[in-house]
């Protein structure tokens, strides 16, 4: 009995949690990285930021405005700041 309890209490939860997930206003976009978004031209850089990961590296966070969308970029880096991975997502309309 306690199981079916659980199963019909946790289950719906867990559901609507990754129904939630998944309605991201972010829209990821493979094969981005923010050089192709950059292009050399500053002015399509809107703000930066960083952070410190757990492991002792960080990632840097940069906002593009390319072509009227907005992109969000990460680049992460390890402790001796050697570039590991980027990833951008784009706005989605």
């Amino acid at each position: 009995m306690k199981r079916l309890l659980i199963v019909c209490v946790i289950y719906p939860l867990l559901i609507n949690t990754a129904e939630a997930a998944n309605e991201s206003i972010w829209e990821f976009r493979q094969g981005v990285t923010p050089v192709t978004l950059w292009r050399g031209n500053s002015n399509n850089l809107l703000s930066t930021d960083a952070l410190n990961i757990e492991n002792g590296g960080k990632v840097n966070i940069l906002f593009f405005s390319v072509d009227g969308r907005l992109w969000r970029c990460f680049d992460y880096f390890d402790i001796a700041m050697r570039h590991l991975n980027s990833v951008c997502y784009r706005l989605k309309e």
